[in-house]
């Protein structure tokens, strides 16, 4: 799930690359969502709009993504399509769109509910399509009253919207709540991977191509957490480059009940799992993002690392990020906890999201990143990473 994006303008012509940055939040004054974009390339200028809401309002957050159309504009500019799922008051999922690369949005879309209701979500993500030709493949998640995983999809672009049933593990329900899902590609297809806590206190695994989905029991964390959290919040992956043939490894992140960070991660493409302790930062762990971020580098010299940062909002009211340097994977990668403070004249209390450069940069140095949250007064911070230090800024908004 993801309420902060990046999605890159391209230029096909020219080959230039301009950085843009789209947060999706909920104003709490009046239910309604509110979007906060910066198109300039560099993050430096900000832009709210309002995207208003179902007659209803908002219940939930918003969950976004953004991919190719297929279609270039007359500069040569690659037009990007947005879908921005929530649920509303009335109990139902709604959908607003762009297919303008989001310069214009379109009305609000009623998707209706499965039978018996929604329980949790939502969490969007889109793929390219296991159908031959271009074509991309959209899937809105959220858990049912009934316990099973929902899903609004569509495999035209947004055309046309079907649900479907992914059904419940074998000897759990869902509990209500969040789920996390990537798309994810083996080296010869592309597979959907979706996350849930089941009514065991177990992480499970949705995962399948077109016509055949799977679950698998990922198990808890150690003894000491008697329950994980009740939603897996963020989930990334990485790529061994010391294996170029071996398949992507995933993670995924959860809060436990003892509020510390824990990963589950395959590194053998969803073939067994593994928990590892991420801890705790100097102050407990209020609330973390909802999106991970795996950030790429690759230097002059071909030597190709990986950051991968999870940043939390402690009791203190201060931001913290998990993060490692150079993401060797499993037991030997080495994370360690920052205090990354809060805006000198407030402390923070709600988790928004975070982005990042969208393209591989040549070191950390490089690349831009922004977390978002919420402080007392409601006001919208970001917390920009320029290649050198991290700054505070306010919103104003929404």
């Amino acid at each position: 799930m993801a309420q902060v994006i990046a999605v890159p303008y391209v230029n096909l012509y020219t080959a230039v690359v301009t950085q843009r940055y789209f947060a999706f939040i909920l104003n709490p004054a009046d239910f309604t969502l509110s979007l906060n974009s910066s198109v300039d390339g560099s993050g430096a200028t900000w832009s709210w709009k309002s995207l208003g809401s179902p007659a209803s309002g908002l219940l939930s957050t918003a969950s976004a993504t953004a991919y190719f159309s297929g279609k270039l504009a007359a500069d040569g500019s690659a037009i990007n399509y947005f879908n921005v799922f929530v649920i509303a008051k009335d109990g139902n999922l709604w959908l607003i769109s762009s297919t303008d690369d989001g310069a214009t949005w379109g009305s609000w879309k009623d998707q209706g509910a499965p039978a018996g209701g929604i329980a949790g979500g939502p969490d969007v993500v889109s793929r390219q399509s296991v159908h031959g030709g271009f074509e991309i493949d959209v899937y809105c998640q959220v858990i049912g009253f009934d316990g099973h995983l929902h899903v609004n999809y569509s495999q035209n672009a947004g055309g046309s919207w079907n649900w479907a049933d992914r059904g419940k593990p074998a000897s759990a329900s869902l509990l209500p709540g969040r789920t996390g899902s990537i798309p994810y590609f083996d080296g010869s297809r592309q597979s959907l991977y979706a996350f849930a806590v089941g009514s065991d206190n177990h992480l499970y695994a949705n995962s399948g191509d077109l016509t055949t989905w799977g679950w698998q029991d990922l198990g808890q964390p150690s003894a000491s957490v008697s329950v994980p959290s009740v939603a897996p919040e963020t989930v990334t992956f990485l790529y061994d480059v010391s294996k170029k043939t071996s398949p992507e490894a995933i993670y995924v992140f959860v809060l436990g009940s003892d509020n510390h960070l824990y990963a589950c991660y395959s590194l053998g493409g969803g073939a067994g799992w593994t928990w590892e302790a991420r801890g705790t930062p100097a102050s407990p762990i209020q609330t973390f993002f909802t999106n991970a971020l795996l950030v790429s580098n690759e230097s002059a010299a071909a030597i190709f690392t990986e950051n991968v940062f999870v940043f939390a909002v402690g009791d203190d009211g201060n931001l913290y990020a998990d993060f490692t340097a150079d993401a060797s994977l499993g037991s030997t990668a080495i994370w360690s906890w920052q205090n990354l403070g809060a805006p000198p004249e407030a402390s923070l209390v709600l988790t928004n999201g975070a982005a990042a450069s969208s393209e591989v940069e040549p070191s950390l140095s490089d690349v831009q990143m922004f977390a978002f949250a919420s402080d007392t007064s409601t006001d919208v911070r970001s917390l920009r990473w320029d290649g050198t230090k991290w700054t505070w800024y306010d919103q104003l908004g929404p």
